[in-house]
């Protein structure tokens, strides 16, 4: 009777997914598309570069501007050097009302 289950057993792993199947469908699942930035919104970077300032410096301001609900914080999609996609924070300044 153990030979049966285990013969069972084989042909149910034969059937089933196999661990490469497995991962392509995680990976699929995951894998986020390019977004393009609209006009208007800014990566930390591009407020270093506008305002002259560090990327600390620039950080603390962005911090205090969304604590006071000044600006607007969207992740955006974007391909590095090594074509690997990387959730980037973009900032948007809401307009005064």
């Amino acid at each position: 009777m153990r030979t049966h289950y285990k013969q069972r057993a084989r042909a149910a792993m034969e059937t089933s997914m196999t661990p490469n199947d497995f991962l392509k469908i995680i990976q699929d699942s995951i894998h986020k598309q390019y977004e393009p930035v609209p006009k208007g919104w800014y990566s930390s970077n591009d407020l270093c570069k506008i305002w002259n300032l560090s990327l600390t410096a620039t950080r603390k301001r962005i911090r205090e501007g969304i604590k006071f609900g000044l600006i607007d914080v969207k992740n955006y999609f974007l391909t590095k050097k090594n074509k690997a996609m990387h959730k980037t924070p973009h900032y948007k300044f809401r307009k005064k009302s």
